[in-house]
């Protein structure tokens, strides 16, 4: 049975992802299955243990579930995708992000690259940056965080600023519900240094809608005129926090 199981993650771990097939219903069982579909019922050596050895499994688990989500939220299609570990890289990523995805037409087989950071260990944190980059793999990556992204990741349930997205109590609960289904995400945070100023008395705050400024004080209150949001401190040094903003 385990060899069973083994040839059939290395059969899907090079395909892309579709959700377009899948039943838009989100499910409501609890029931536990291993990656063949077979039930694990209490008792069995596997019941109440992770189902996935490899954190790209549980990706792809996990991207499947909340692709749902999003399909039922709209009339838009989401496409086929590869999700992987890996960090943001590029202009777009700005050494800050979270989450990544690439478009398409960057990919040899036209599927975007989904990617979520290293530096994330929890589950819940893990399945909110997934579904926002399948948001941004659904309208396009050209779309930012305006237009048809902000109108489909409220539909599905996440909350603004949309570029640091949150999810609202309801999606919390549905996110809550696949992570029990999935079980514990197995990989361990890796904790990264950042490069910044040393010795300098400016720091550096960022509003919601990448405006930057530096001020010479730890307690800078002030909002943005555009996105009306709060500027918040970025540390300039120490670990790559959790806390980063989703930019792609």
């Amino acid at each position: 049975m385990d060899s069973n199981r083994r040839a059939a993650r290395k059969a899907d771990a090079g395909r892309p992802l579709s959700v377009a097939a899948i039943d838009v219903a989100v499910q409501e069982d609890k029931v536990m299955k291993d990656p063949c579909g077979n039930e694990i019922k209490p008792g069995d050596p596997e019941y109440g243990k992770p189902q996935y050895d490899t954190r790209e499994a549980w990706l792809r688990a996990a991207a499947e579930r909340t692709g749902r989500l999003l399909a039922a939220a709209g009339p838009a299609t989401v496409p086929a995708f590869h999700v992987s570990v890996g960090f943001p890289k590029g202009h777009h990523g700005r050494g800050r992000a979270i989450g990544q995805c690439w478009p398409g037409e960057r990919s040899a087989d036209g599927a975007c690259h989904v990617f979520v950071c290293p530096t994330l260990g929890s589950a819940a944190e893990v399945l909110h940056v997934l579904l926002h980059e399948q948001v941004h793999a659904t309208v396009g990556c050209a779309e930012g965080h305006r237009g048809a992204f902000s109108k489909t990741a409220k539909a599905v349930g996440l909350q603004k600023p949309w570029t640091a997205t949150t999810p609202g109590p309801e999606l919390k609960a549905k996110l809550d519900g696949i992570q029990e289904e999935l079980g514990a995400y197995p990989h361990s945070a890796l904790a990264v240094p950042v490069r910044g100023l040393k010795g300098s008395r400016l720091r550096l705050w960022e509003c919601g809608c990448g405006v930057k400024v530096r001020v010479a004080s730890d307690d800078f209150r002030a909002t943005c005129g555009r996105c009306e949001e709060e500027f918040k401190e970025r540390a300039h040094e120490g670990v790559l926090s959790p806390e980063r903003r989703l930019r792609t």
